[in-house]
């Protein structure tokens, strides 16, 4: 059961996304690096439709700090379908959760 204690902790670890794209390959994330990020820093989150909806709930949380002393931009991390959905559920839908 999730409190609304748990969503605003939950809420806090999420990564700011900077701006996504979906393809046929998988689902690409734009994060800020400051020369030292990189994909294994990064864990998904996936979360199934209780409601017998075919729908996936996705969730990008920074699990190792960027410690790097470059110059903030944003790069691109990009998860394969296989990665987010390893079952190969069929879903028809999806919430990306993001950090403002």
């Amino acid at each position: 059961m999730h409190t609304s204690q748990d969503t605003n902790e939950e809420h806090a670890n999420l990564e700011q996304l900077h701006g996504i794209r979906l393809d046929e390959s998988g689902m690409t994330v734009w994060v800020v690096s400051s020369g030292l990020t990189a994909k294994e820093h990064f864990e998904p989150y996936i979360e199934w439709g209780f409601t017998g909806e075919k729908a996936m709930f996705i969730r990008i949380t920074r699990i190792k700090r960027d410690t790097g002393k470059a110059m903030p931009r944003s790069v691109p991390i990009t998860f394969s379908w296989a990665e987010l959905n390893p079952q190969n559920r069929d879903v028809s839908s999806f919430e990306l959760q993001n950090r403002n």
